[in-house]
């Protein structure tokens, strides 16, 4: 591997460019044309959205920008704006885009392995703690950007990690703040997307950027405007788009430790703000779009916020017109995305954890290769869910027979040793309820092949603990075996015209072994040998009767399963289904069973509504009576009846779930959404415990609800009306359905 191709020394060496002083003729191209213009984008989150619509209004007046400089989320829009992208490209690139679930930082649950996928279903957040010689480590922020990272990677993966930003369609400078002096850093070379996420990693909302050896925050904190230097770069006419929010009146009240924080960070921002605006002449355009009522954090109005930027620009469109027509020309090729890069070459940076040659495999390009940016974002994902690294990303440099690229997999900031906790309840108000309280360990990755080893303990209502370990297979790590024991109590109950009328305290003791291979990241096959020691306890009921479903069994099972929707909980789009059979024989060999169950569905969007539709169905064929049968009954399972209360040895559910955010498009995810919803349910059974001579052909069920997506899955309030009038209220935290 070259000395290239090591990106410890290609940081050390770009450094030199990124933090470089600036090159004074930068946006001075020729005065005997006409003056040059500067276009100057300030910090705001959401409310840049504002700045493709002034943008916009520039370009219907052909103004001429020789220059860009931008501050957080301005140096976003910024860079692409530089990068050659105009008014209509950022449209979709900001406004049509999901920018709240991008700055969340969350990984897509759509790009996670399908093993991942299982595992999120066990209800444990995706806030991970680490473990080392000095406790618990906490993560440097409590989001990342490293989904902002990937989104600005597909937009410019024609560009090099190691180019001047004076040779952009237009000249850029991105601003970041040095966390140790609290000094201006200037952006101006090397890799663009590096530059850009620096300007706006918020302190103690995400970790900050390490570049060329100094440690960077966001470059609203020191320049919010940075006017000054789009004068020393040489610009005649500097034209501003400003969405900076003065801070808010204090109330009169002792504001929380949060609150304290937050004011600190926005007088800093608009104190130097207030430095910066001074320095603008006559000449000068101030736009300063009317933001009254809307969040730097709320993405989900960024179509009314462009607006608001045209708005704002239209009010010196008479100025605009006279720098159209007097300012020098300007170069400014169109960018597009529709573009293919020939590979010469992949190698990874160094990785302390992980086996390179099992990267480079899973990264699925080989030199000679021509691939567009769609596929190298696939590719990408490919390794990221490997579930080992903080963030995946590739660099490019221009060889001599192509585009050398440079995977970078950054170890995880917290460490391979990883802790992480969640809860669930549910109660129907019946008298009874169900809690648990949930913590996992996990060692990932255990070895250089992505190993892991992982110890789940549930206390509550119900008792579980569990030892896992997991490893990945072949050259791409797509077959995998996965040992695991585990011990579980858990209650179950008999209920007849909705009362009670027996409880055990079952237990179970299993010994598994499974293996399988992943298909992509959408399914996976695999097949499980088990052996299962059943106790059933009965505590409330007609007692010294033996119970015959007492034993040991030994089964097989096999399981085809696939998911391609964009979430767990709350989908819009996707597929997913899971089929599974298995054979099972009790240890006195007097019976055996056959159980064959098969859930499927998708999800899509109506306007502002998103809908789930689910089949679920189920057969137990046995030679003797000794197996329990399936339970059904409680939220969403024939809502209006009591948990459990529909037992049988076959069913099918059909369910109709119907959903809207409050306050927001369907599609963000920033924050913790509610939602309110409804479903229609329609099934059968082949039993009712109700009436023992009867069969239950058709049951008729439906619920409204108002819901949280949490970060431990979503908590529901609900009201269920099922058949025969039956009805229920239910409260539940951390179940999918």
């Amino acid at each position: 591997m070259t000395f290239w191709t090591k990106p410890k020394h290609l940081a050390a060496a770009l450094a030199i460019g990124f933090l470089s002083p600036l090159v004074a003729s930068a946006c001075d191209f020729n005065d005997e044309d006409g003056p040059d213009v500067a276009l100057v984008l300030s910090g705001g989150g959401a409310l840049a959205a504002s700045q493709v619509g002034a943008i916009e209004v520039l370009e219907e007046n052909e103004v001429p920008i020789h220059c860009v400089l931008g501050t957080s989320m301005g140096a976003v829009v910024g860079s692409l704006y530089a990068a050659g992208y105009d008014a209509e490209a950022l449209q979709e690139i900001f406004i049509e885009a999901d920018w709240g679930a991008i700055t969340t930082g969350a990984r897509s649950y759509r790009v996670r392995s399908f093993l991942e996928k299982e595992e999120q279903e066990n209800y444990l957040s995706d806030y991970v703690l680490g473990i080392d010689e000095d406790g618990l480590n906490l993560p440097s922020g409590v989001s990342s950007l490293r989904n902002v990272r990937r989104y600005l990677r597909y937009w410019t993966s024609d560009l090099t990690a190691d180019q001047s930003f004076d040779e952009l369609p237009r000249p850029y400078r991105a601003i970041a703040t040095d966390l140790e002096t609290g000094e201006a850093v200037i952006l101006s070379s090397g890799d663009l997307v590096d530059a850009a996420v620096a300007s706006m990693t918020v302190p103690s909302l995400y970790p900050p950027e390490i570049l060329g050896g100094r440690v960077l925050v966001d470059g609203g904190m020191s320049k919010q405007v940075p006017i000054d230097i789009a004068r020393d770069m040489g610009a005649d006419i500097i034209i501003v788009v400003d969405t900076t929010i003065p801070p808010p009146a204090l109330s009169g009240q002792a504001p929380s430790i949060t609150d304290v924080a937050l004011r600190l960070v926005s007088l800093q921002v608009w104190n130097n703000r207030q430095e910066q605006v001074k320095l603008l002449r006559e000449e000068d355009v101030h736009i300063r779009p009317d933001m009254t009522g809307y969040s730097t954090y709320d993405f989900s109005r960024m179509g009314d916020g462009k607006e608001r930027g045209r708005e704002a620009a239209m009010r010196f469109e008479a100025r605009i017109k006279e720098i159209a027509s007097v300012a020098a020309p300007a170069r400014a090729p169109k960018a597009t995305a529709d573009k293919e890069l020939l590979i010469a070459s992949v190698s990874v940076s160094e990785t302390e954890n992980i086996d390179e040659d099992l990267i480079i495999e899973r990264f699925e390009v080989e030199p000679g290769q021509t691939v567009t940016p769609a596929e190298l974002q696939a590719s990408i994902d490919q390794v990221d869910a490997l579930g080992v690294f903080t963030s995946v990303d590739y660099r490019a440099l221009q060889g001599p027979t192509g585009t050398d690229l440079i995977i970078d997999a950054v170890p995880r900031r917290v460490g391979n040793d990883l802790v992480q906790i969640g809860a669930t309840f549910e109660s129907s108000f019946d008298g009874r309820s169900e809690y648990a309280l949930k913590a996992q360990w996990t060692r990932l990755p255990i070895n250089r092949f992505a190993g892991q080893l992982s110890v789940g303990l549930e206390l509550g209502s119900e008792l579980a603990a569990e030892v896992s370990f997991r490893q990945p297979l072949g050259s791409e790590g797509r077959y995998f075996i996965e040992p695991t024991i585990s011990y579980e109590q858990r209650n179950r109950f008999r209920v007849i015209n909705q009362d009670i009328n027996s409880e055990w305290r079952d237990s179970f003791g299993e010994i598994r072994l499974r293996t399988g291979r992943e298909l992509g990241l959408w399914g996976l096959a695999s097949i499980d040998a088990f052996a299962i020691s059943y106790d059933p306890n009965l505590s409330v009921g007609l007692r010294g009767v033996e119970d015959p479903r007492a034993g040991e069994y030994y089964g097989v099972r096999g399981r085809f399963a696939g998911d391609t929707l964009d979430r767990l909980a709350f989908p819009t789009e996707g597929l997913f289904g899971d089929l599974r059979l298995t054979s099972l024989v009790s240890s006195s060999a007097s019976d055996d069973a056959l159980i064959t169950s098969i859930r499927g569905g998708g999800a899509t969007s109506v306007g502002s509504f998103g809908i789930r539709y689910t089949l679920d169905a189920a057969q137990l064929d046995q030679s003797g009576a000794g197996l329990a049968p399936f339970q059904l009954g409680g939220f969403k399972r024939f809502s209006g009846f009591v948990e459990d209360s529909v037992w049988a040895s076959e069913y099918a559910l059909g369910r109709l779930d119907v959903y809207r955010r409050l306050g927001g498009r369907i599609d963000q995810s920033f924050g913790v959404p509610i939602y309110i919803g409804g479903t229609a349910e329609i099934g059968s059974t082949n039993l009712d415990f109700s009436d023992p001579l009867a069969d239950q052909d058709d049951i008729i069920a439906g619920s409204l609800y108002i819901a949280a997506n949490t970060p431990i899955g979503p908590a529901h309030l609900a009201f269920g009306s099922g058949e025969g009038g039956r009805q229920a209220i239910y409260l539940s935290i951390g179940r999918t359905y």
